[in-house]
């Protein structure tokens, strides 16, 4: 998947996780094609890469319901409390 592929797929997500990132990792984009069709997935790349994005673009499209975006539908659990306010 290349970049406006990988920024087609992700109509939603895109934007408010992505776009201030500049063009997406490699882990991004190998992985967003898998995780919208529903397959499951082991991300290993080195720290900073992006991987939180990774899953939680793909994942945030598939599961947030059209326009309802402040509906949540997926639960995540975190390893630390770092990343949990990360993610906030």
């Amino acid at each position: 998947m290349n970049h406006e592929e990988f920024r087609a797929s992700l109509p939603r997500m895109y934007d408010p996780l992505l776009a201030r990132h500049g063009r997406p990792t490699p882990v991004q984009l190998q992985a967003a094609a898998p995780l919208l069709a529903g397959q499951d997935c082991l991300l290993c790349a080195p720290t900073a890469s992006g991987k939180t994005e990774a899953w939680m673009a793909p994942i945030g499209e598939r599961h947030l319901p059209l326009g309802q975006l402040d509906v949540p539908r997926v639960l995540v659990v975190s390893p630390t409390r770092a990343l949990v306010n990360d993610l906030f």
